[in-house]
């Protein structure tokens, strides 16, 4: 890893919730651009990040509640307090949110919300796909899977196959 990833994990470690939850995702699929984007695979296990949510009655301050770096091979663990079935925001009744919170601190027993983080990271994922989808300068990150370029394309008479798979490189036409 480069210096200057080295540090941003550092940073992220120490202070997550000065991290906003889009720019930390975006970030760590330009680490990682060998696995799927999230939001895209069929499988968490095809990415870099797992995605879950701190049972918690507090309203969330910040977006990212705890984030933990991925040793020898294991992926990175991202906490939210903000999006999920959980807490004074979540779609679920308050006493499910009290009764995972309690399994967890009091009697060591995160099953419930291990469970609910099945969904978590799928809700988590598909969330940032959508806003990512929507923004132009995501896709430049991975110039080969770039979409907008064929959108332009499209506005300008460049959207057929043939003219798409001309000599000149992607982003000159």
């Amino acid at each position: 890893m480069q210096a200057d990833t080295i540090k941003w994990y550092a940073d992220l470690c120490a202070e997550p919730e000065r991290h906003d939850l889009f720019i930390v995702l975006r970030t760590l699929e330009r680490i990682y651009p060998e696995t799927e984007r999230l939001g895209r695979s069929v499988s968490p296990k095809s990415e870099n990040v797992r995605l879950s949510q701190e049972p918690s009655m507090a309203f969330a301050p910040s977006d990212i509640f705890s984030f933990m770096e991925g040793l020898k091979g294991e992926k990175d663990q991202l906490s939210s307090l903000g999006f999920g079935l959980f807490g004074p925001n979540g779609p679920m009744p308050l006493h499910l949110t009290e009764y995972a919170q309690q399994r967890s601190r009091n009697f060591n027993d995160p099953t419930f919300s291990k469970f609910a983080d099945i969904f978590h990271h799928r809700l988590l994922s598909l969330f940032y796909r959508s806003w990512a989808d929507a923004e132009p300068t995501v896709e430049m990150d991975r110039p080969n899977e770039n979409r907008f370029d064929l959108y332009v394309g499209a506005l300008c008479g460049l959207g057929d196959e043939e003219q798409v798979t001309s000599h000149l490189p992607r982003q000159d036409r």
